[in-house]
């Protein structure tokens, strides 16, 4: 028998008898037989997953269908998404936590790269570490939950621009967009009370301090941005530099 330990997971090559550090029997181990000869036990928080077969393929198709049908739903940009991707990777398929969904959605702002594939490359990449994955499982997850998001969307604006463009002055295609932007407006606003959660503002019940300066936060962002036209990364760097010194 040949192994060795990396991050809390065992990868073995065993031609017989069981599979341990040890060389014994351990039922905190368990392990999956490749091709009669390849055994590969994972740690044992993670159920011995194995990494090829049906139960690894499942996670990749699930982040497939998943951000292809985020995609598919894409108008008015990465915020009308926001509430959809949530109810997806935290909610339906715990993915994410609340607090690890805000904190993507800060960084997003100040890095290159719309909001959706930010959350779609992350989500994509914590989905696989979850189940107990190796990182370089992790990466190819990422990368096809980024791909998935964006797939559908390109090949229908391929298919209708030139439609579009065509009829864009048309009564029926104006109606159609007259419709969308309050449908928009909804989704925008949505996504912002969605964000105005416990995980950010902190609980007036267990600490008005917290609750009261995070208020004061948000109404300096919210009149900085607004008022004096503070440029929207300066303003996250701020706040930023704000909350790492009051907390």
């Amino acid at each position: 028998m040949v192994y060795h330990r990396s991050r809390n997971r065992w990868i073995c090559v065993w031609k017989s008898g069981p599979l341990t550090p040890e060389g014994g029997s351990h039922p905190g181990y368990s392990v999956e037989k490749i091709k009669n000869k390849l055994y590969i036990g994972l740690h044992p928080q993670s159920g011995g997953r194995p990494l090829w077969g049906l139960g690894g393929f499942m996670v990749f198709l699930k982040l497939f269908i998943v951000f292809s049908k985020i995609g598919i739903f894409n108008f008015g940009g990465g915020y009308a998404m926001l509430s959809l991707i949530q109810n997806e990777v935290v909610y339906k398929n715990h993915w994410l936590t609340v607090s690890e969904f805000t904190d993507i959605v800060a960084v997003s702002q100040s890095t290159p790269g719309p909001i959706g594939i930010n959350c779609a490359t992350y989500a994509g990449y914590t989905a696989v570490i979850n189940e107990g994955y190796p990182e370089w499982m992790a990466v190819l997850g990422a990368v096809i939950a980024s791909l998935s998001i964006i797939w559908l969307p390109f090949i229908l604006m391929i298919l209708i621009s030139k439609a579009l463009l065509k009829h864009s002055k048309s009564r029926g295609v104006q109606s159609v967009f007259g419709t969308l932007r309050p449908a928009i407006v909804g989704l925008l606003v949505s996504a912002a009370v969605m964000l105005m959660s416990e995980e950010n503002f902190g609980n007036p019940k267990e600490s008005t301090f917290v609750f009261i300066v995070s208020i004061l936060i948000f109404l300096f962002s919210f009149f900085g941005t607004r008022k004096f036209k503070i440029h929207p990364i300066l303003m996250i760097l701020l706040c930023g530099l704000a909350g790492l010194i009051i907390y």
